[in-house]
């Protein structure tokens, strides 16, 4: 996992990037319900979104954002 402590600036300028280039990312990203993702989150997945994508493991980069996860987990908090 990467350390971004003392980034903080680098990592909101690259989750502000990566937001702005992907309406599926920024949809993820804004998260559900009571699931949220922070900026490096945001960094990570985007990060492990290329890699998969590179690896051909997906077909499309932004496949990765519309998995159902973040509804999955949602339902499953407790209030």
């Amino acid at each position: 996992m990467t350390d971004y402590q003392g980034q903080t600036q680098d990592v909101q300028t690259l989750a502000a990037g990566y937001r702005a280039g992907s309406g599926d990312f920024s949809h993820w990203a804004k998260g559900y319900g009571v699931i949220t993702h922070s900026d490096a989150t945001q960094v990570n997945i985007h990060r492990l979104a290329d890699h998969l994508y590179q690896q051909r493991t997906v077909s499309e980069r932004d496949d990765v954002f519309c998995l159902p996860g973040d509804l999955f987990e949602n339902q499953g908090s407790p209030l």
